[in-house]
């Protein structure tokens, strides 16, 4: 596999899969162009504006839950307590009606993507008697029952993303409890990330031209991968400055990429996000000391992630870099931590928290 440009070109890495890493790597001279977030002014009046639907669960204790994306048609996916007190799969609508999906067999499931045409995939557990292992599921309509895909040969697998042409991405372990990267295609479950040679990969996003983005890693060094449609598989270009390597996330239909690189300023390592266009070097947003995370990319070029944990940001060439929680209006005491999927009519998902409750929420832009 020859490093190279790309050609067309973690939700959180998620509760089932925990990773660290030392960076300690050899690379060659990349080029790259570095992006100051703070080298953008916006004009008051192009400040995008957005209408907020609040998405519950159906738990009347307590209030959680997780958004993790959004569809064209505005359907969001992810995770919520039911009404008997488990975290399960949900859908929800623009109307704010949640969908509890279940489970394959076991308490608790996660919804983590939802194509055009309504079908879901995520993770679920599927023995009592194993609460921790998880089984990739599809679900080809809410009024469907789940599908188990299975595993690679190990105990747990976990599907990340699905595209249009019910094509399915996530990562699985294998008999000698590494994880690899799968893709779902015609009915059968196929390792591609083995060919790598590495303990850890995952395919985490899928275009409707059958793209794959993702990465694998010796829990030292992160290398982002682009697999293609015809199954060939290279390395995305990583600058010299991230020296710890950078995670591939997401894929728009024109094969651009993002993700998260990682570099090593004054002794302490900060996560920075990174573009990879069609065609160009690479570009890393300059997050001034802070932590950047990326969550999403839709066919307009519009980006969004969160700082530090704490602020989402949406983020164009064209107009820089904004942060959501300063511009979106919510009630009091109500704030914005999450933005995690951003669909072609630029509308998001999220979550929100107010006492120590969580909700997802809709951004709906004002016409």
């Amino acid at each position: 596999m020859q490093q190279r440009r790309i050609k067309l070109i973690y939700p959180a890495l998620c509760f089932l899969f925990v990773i660290g890493f030392i960076a300690d790597v050899e690379s060659g001279t990349v080029a790259s162009k570095t992006i100051s977030s703070n080298a953008f002014k916006i004009p008051a009046p192009k400040l995008p504006q957005y209408h907020v639907i609040l998405l519950d669960d159906q738990n009347e204790s307590s209030t959680f839950c997780d958004v993790y994306n959004m569809n064209n048609a505005g359907f969001a996916v992810g995770m919520a307590m039911s009404s008997s007190g488990d975290p399960h799969a949900f859908v929800w609508d623009k109307a704010a009606k949640s969908t509890d999906l279940g489970t394959l067999n076991g308490n608790s499931s996660l919804a983590a993507d939802i194509n055009d045409r309504g079908e879901i995939v995520g993770g679920s557990a599927y023995d009592p008697s194993k609460p921790r292992s998880y089984h990739a599921f599809l679900l080809k309509n809410v009024d469907s029952k789940m599908i188990d895909l299975g595993t690679l040969g190990g105990d747990t697998s976990m599907a990340w993303s699905n595209n249009n042409l019910s094509q399915i991405v996530g990562n699985s372990q294998i008999e000698n409890g590494e994880w690899q990267a799968f893709l779902w295609k015609d009915g059968m479950l196929k390792d591609i990330g083995s060919r790598m040679k590495q303990p850890y990969s995952l395919a985490y996003d899928i275009n409707n031209a059958g793209q794959i983005v993702g990465y694998s890693s010796d829990y030292r060094y992160y290398t982002p991968l682009i697999w293609e449609a015809d199954g060939s598989l290279a390395k995305l270009l990583v600058p010299d400055k991230c020296n710890g390597g950078a995670l591939a996330l997401a894929v728009n239909d024109r094969g651009d990429a993002v993700g998260d690189c990682f570099i090593l300023v004054k002794s302490t390592y900060y996560m920075y996000p990174i573009i990879w266009n069609y065609r160009q070097e690479p570009q890393i947003i300059d997050m001034n000391q802070k932590n950047g995370h990326v969550r999403d990319i839709n066919n307009k070029g519009e980006v969004i992630g969160v700082i530090d944990d704490l602020d989402p940001f949406l983020y164009h060439p064209s107009y820089g870099m904004l942060n959501l929680s300063k511009i979106v209006k919510l009630g009091p005491g109500f704030r914005l931590i999450a933005a995690s999927s951003i669909n072609d009519n630029s509308e998001i998902a999220g979550d929100v928290t107010k006492d120590y409750q969580t909700y997802g929420a809709l951004l709906i832009p004002k016409q």
